[in-house]
């Protein structure tokens, strides 16, 4: 690790964000989104993605998607994203090996943003992204993770300049660690945990989204058979916590990203009952130490919040009374229902998210 930051030194390549650093990537701190992908259904699920981003919440960030260089070819299909969303196509074809983990940190180094906002294809924002740059964990120490359903992180939201400028340093040494995958590949479920390892080999702070996600799915088995069992394929996450509400201890985060980790696997689902429901801990802080018996249990078929032994609540018999539970809510009243522009487009949009997996029969 050492050796490798020291030939980045080396190299003439800046190691710390400083004011150097920033002249030779476009003379002015920039705000934006990274997104990674350019062919067969992710350019689908990407289109969802940003038809949100850009007509649903009205996101004006600017957007960098990167791909590899055999990847979106078409004359057309590069126009279509252009014209209908805004972004910035940009090739990245300094990665020997084809791996989405490998273009993935090749563009954060890359990218002219200073600030950005990373999504993996298959998530769908419930908020405008940019509402988290004024966030309480954000502005703690410029990076807030988001986990994944194995508890590594998907979602980031980063300033290079963080930590004395020693962020940079962060995504240098986590991309050491990801194109050397025989050396490090067995740490953690793959490139996410990653940069969890390179802050702490770094000796620096990071943040997480205040609140753990919530088991997302419906009433039907993954097969689409109807169901009396819920089965969860998805997540919703939690915003950050605004930097208006950072005294208020009763604030509980919107809903900020619907990652579809396994419901982009699945086959003949229910439109209707896809995102229907969610399940989450009543107490969900990431932190809170008493946070037991509510494990989440992977099946294999679906994944689902369970709680172990009675409700928490004083009223209930025979109650442990520690507050724990499970709520059982619907993704309408979370969201605010058919008043909330984002859910009725989430509730539209699940056609033809099933007819993509439809699709790759």
């Amino acid at each position: 690790m050492v050796s490798h930051l020291k030939d980045v030194e080396a190299s003439g390549d800046h190691l710390v964000w400083t004011q150097d650093y920033l002249k030779d990537h476009g003379g002015s701190v920039k705000r934006g989104i990274i997104l990674t992908g350019g062919e067969g259904s992710t350019l689908k699920r990407m289109q969802i993605q940003l038809d949100m981003l850009r007509n649903v919440l009205k996101c004006t960030l600017p957007i960098e998607l990167y791909h590899f260089p055999d990847e979106m070819q078409d004359p057309e299909v590069r126009k279509f994203f252009v014209d209908n969303f805004d972004v910035e196509l940009k090739t990245e074809a300094d990665q020997t090996e084809k791996a989405g983990a490998n273009i993935k940190n090749a563009a954060f180094i890359t990218s002219d943003f200073t600030e950005f906002v990373y999504m993996d294809s298959d998530n769908i924002p419930l908020v405008d992204p940019a509402v988290h740059f004024d966030s309480v964990e954000y502005k703690e120490g410029g990076s807030v993770f988001w986990p994944d359903l194995y508890k590594d992180h998907r979602q980031i939201i980063f300033d290079k300049r963080g930590n004395n400028g020693l962020n940079l340093a962060v995504l240098h040494l986590a991309n050491h660690m990801i194109t050397n995958a025989d050396m490090y590949g067995f740490l953690g479920y793959g490139d996410k945990d990653l940069f969890r390892y390179s802050f702490y080999a770094l000796g620096l702070p990071y943040q997480q989204a205040p609140k753990i996600f919530a088991t997302t799915g419906g009433y039907q088995t993954q097969n689409g058979d109807d169901s009396i069992d819920f089965c969860g394929h998805s997540m919703i996450q939690w915003g950050t916590t605004p930097w208006s509400k950072r005294h208020d201890l009763d604030y509980h985060p919107e809903p900020a990203f619907l990652h579809t980790i396994l419901a982009k696997h699945r086959r003949g689902l229910q439109p209707d009952k896809l995102f229907s429901h969610l399940r989450r801990p009543r107490i969900d802080n990431i932190s809170e130490p008493s946070l037991v018996r509510t494990p989440y249990d992977f099946t294999g078929d679906c994944f689902a919040l369970t709680l172990k032994g009675p409700d928490g609540l004083p009223s209930v018999e025979n109650s442990m009374r520690d507050g724990q539970g499970v709520l059982t809510e619907t993704v309408e009243s979370v969201m605010g229902g058919l008043d909330n522009p984002t859910y009725v487009a989430l509730r539209d949009l699940a056609q033809t998210f099933v007819d993509i997996n439809k699709d790759e029969r």
